[in-house]
């Protein structure tokens, strides 16, 4: 599933009279529809506003991608239509085919929009008599009907991780999902990686946030030494693949040098031992003196 997930750009103009232009946290498009991921750490009264605003405009941006296709199937249409009337003589039209292709409008077949929050802080509630308080960790928000509860569209999807109400210690986790949520609470105020953690995957998300808390000069320190270790490993490895090289010559050269005292000829020797015939002969002029 995950090589079936395509990054898109984080920058996205949401307002296009005025120009402004908004920044998600993480932008994706998955097989089953576009995901928004936002972080919320600080408290921020009007973050369901904001998750609901980001919604929006991924809905009105497949309309939008819709009309900017068919404003290019337009200009392709209209400049065939055009090299058509050059053609003198022919019967053939392609125009009207294409045209019979293209007709119709938006649909509305919308592809379902996830917005995921993730939020270290009580999210503002607006209560309703009746209705049961959720306190989960993790809560799914949809649009369903009051009373029967049935949903009234599966294109709009909220998910929030409420990371400040779970409560596990880290030797109380049981689960992935439970590693994860530990990460996201606990990781601010973690130096190192915990012991449950090392040589596994997580270890690779608090290397990556260990990197991205760095300061412009701490990274550039960090990036020079990387490179200082890789140039004394490569030194290291030359210098191991020669001496394997030079011993690999000596052991050929005595091999030879006992073919040449059993009274082998030097061609011989040389196939034996994949020398030259001019190292083999150098070597027997050596035994002769």
């Amino acid at each position: 599933f995950a090589s079936s997930v395509t990054m898109l750009d984080k920058e996205v103009q949401a307002d296009r009279v005025l120009g402004k232009k908004s920044i998600f946290d993480f932008l994706c498009q998955t097989p089953k529809g576009e995901v928004i991921v936002e972080v919320q750490v600080e408290k921020d009264d009007s973050f369901a506003e904001r998750l609901y605003f980001y919604s929006t405009y991924l809905v009105q941006e497949q309309y939008n991608r819709y009309r900017r296709k068919k404003i290019l199937e337009e200009q392709n249409l209209q400049e065939i239509e055009e090299r058509e009337k050059t053609l003198e003589g022919s019967d053939f039209r392609l125009v009207p085919v294409l045209k019979d292709k293209y007709v119709g409008g938006f649909t509305y077949r919308m592809h379902p929009v996830y917005v995921i929050a993730i939020v270290g802080f009580n999210l503002v509630r607006y209560e309703e008599e009746g209705r049961v308080r959720n306190e989960d960790v993790i809560r799914s928000i949809h649009l369903r009907d009051d009373i029967s509860g049935e949903l009234f569209t599966d294109k709009l999807n909220f998910t929030l991780v409420e990371i400040w109400r779970f409560r596990k210690k880290e030797k109380d986790l049981t689960s992935s999902s439970d590693r994860l949520l530990f990460s996201f609470k606990n990781m601010a105020k973690q130096k190192d990686i915990p012991d449950t953690f090392k040589n596994t995957d997580m270890a690779k998300i608090y290397t990556t946030a260990q990197l991205a808390a760095l300061s412009d000069e701490e990274y550039r320190a960090y990036v020079s030494e990387i490179l200082e270790e890789e140039r004394v490993l490569n030194v290291q490895a030359t210098s191991f693949n020669d001496g394997r090289k030079l011993g690999r010559e000596e052991e050929r050269m005595a091999i030879a040098k006992s073919l040449l005292i059993m009274g082998l000829s030097v061609e011989d020797v040389a196939k034996a031992t994949h020398l030259s015939m001019d190292e083999v002969n150098s070597l027997k002029e050596n035994l002769d003196q």
